[in-house]
């Protein structure tokens, strides 16, 4: 009979083993495609976040990451030139000119950005009070706002029963291994309730994921095959094993089924649409943004180039040169397409949502799935 070590010289080739190894591929790509998706969603809701609660703030960082940082930086530049004592009188009265151009561009683009935040903020105003009294006049007295994370619920999944199951069985083993009150007083005493935090947050979520990663962090993999003295009992540990990962992949491949569905759900809700419209509006305006860049761009270079001992740029001060402009409508669109009927409907979901959370008990889902 073999020894542990006549085990290890066994080639690799059985039916059990060439099974397990197609196992294990499967489930590290699984658990990388659940990773991404948690990702995307994640990012999804934080855009959605800002689109619907502060689109002024969208507005106001898209002008100043667009056009206040670049001329800021060519008035830095045209700042320098202008002290070196070098400076032809012609240049002196060139660079001045144009340094006072930007200075009211930058004025009167800043003005515009406030006139239209100020439109936004009213008709915002306006909107919600609307969407307060068609939906609000038959809410609870005690009713308070839905919270995003609320908001967010009405769009996830609910687990079925039997992966519930499976969730908890891993979730009680970690428990058992790791409960911090086994190591009160040790070194490892913080290590293991911060442990307990991160598996209880995963398991009040239906998380697997999350609970297959701690249990190999801190318990190793599941999968290994010692304590086998001979080669049919390393064929028991394999069958084994195969089933334990037949079963993980299930609740895996369902967690990312989840997943998925949530994300097509906002997707498709008032708030998806929202944040569609101001990805296209982006993206219809990117070519724009890039040019406006690369003209603010070849101006403060060819100023630091004669900083640097280079030919004062003549080129530049051509009229048309001068002030590169950015498309008059580009915020007009921005604030349109966000504010009028994508945002009226995202904040009338809102409304909507939270009237049906006051009619409808917490635990709904709970019931639906008991029908089932």
């Amino acid at each position: 009979m073999p020894t542990n070590k006549a085990l290890k010289r066994i080639p690799a080739n059985s039916k059990n083993e060439l099974a397990l190894k197609k196992l294990q591929l499967k489930k590290k790509k699984v658990l990388e495609q659940i990773a991404k998706h948690k990702n995307q969603l994640k990012e999804f809701k934080e855009n959605i976040k800002t689109i619907v609660s502060s689109p002024q703030k969208h507005l106001y960082d898209t002008f100043e990451n667009i056009i206040k940082k670049s001329i800021l930086e060519i008035l830095e530049v045209l700042e320098k030139v202008l002290k070196l004592k070098s400076l032809k009188k012609y240049q002196r009265e060139l660079v001045s000119e144009l340094k006072k151009s930007f200075e009211d561009n930058l004025k009167e683009e800043e003005a515009a950005v406030h006139e239209q935040i100020e439109l936004l903020n009213a008709r915002m105003t306006e909107q919600i009070e609307q969407a307060k009294e068609k939906f609000g006049e038959n809410l609870d007295e005690n009713y308070k706002p839905m919270s995003f994370e609320q908001i967010f619920q009405q769009f996830s999944s609910e687990a079925e029963t039997e992966e519930k199951k499976d969730i908890r069985s891993l979730y009680m083993e970690i428990v058992k291994q790791f409960h911090p009150d086994k190591f009160v007083g040790s070194p490892d005493e913080e290590k293991y309730h911060l442990l307990l935090q991160k598996a209880n947050q995963a398991y009040q979520i239906n998380d697997f994921e999350v609970l297959i990663n701690l249990r190999e962090e801190f318990l190793g993999n599941s999968n290994n095959l010692e304590g086998a003295e001979n080669i049919d009992e390393l064929e028991t540990l394999k069958t084994r094993q195969i089933a334990i990962l037949e079963k993980e992949l299930t609740v895996l491949e369902s967690q990312l089924a989840r997943l998925k569905e949530e994300i097509k759900q906002l997707n498709q809700s008032e708030f998806g649409i929202a944040h569609k419209n101001l990805k296209k509006i982006n993206k219809d305006h990117e070519a724009d943004i890039q040019t406006i860049n690369q003209e603010m761009a070849s101006i403060k270079d060819s100023f630091n180039e004669f900083l640097n001992g280079g030919p004062f740029p003549e080129e530049l001060f051509q009229p048309e040169e001068i002030e590169p402009e950015m498309n008059e409508d580009f915020f007009a669109q921005l604030l349109n397409n966000i504010s009028q009927e994508d945002l009226i409907r995202g904040l009338q979901g809102v409304m909507n949502l939270a009237k049906k959370s006051q009619e409808r008990p917490n635990n709904s889902k709970s019931k639906k799935a008991k029908k089932k």
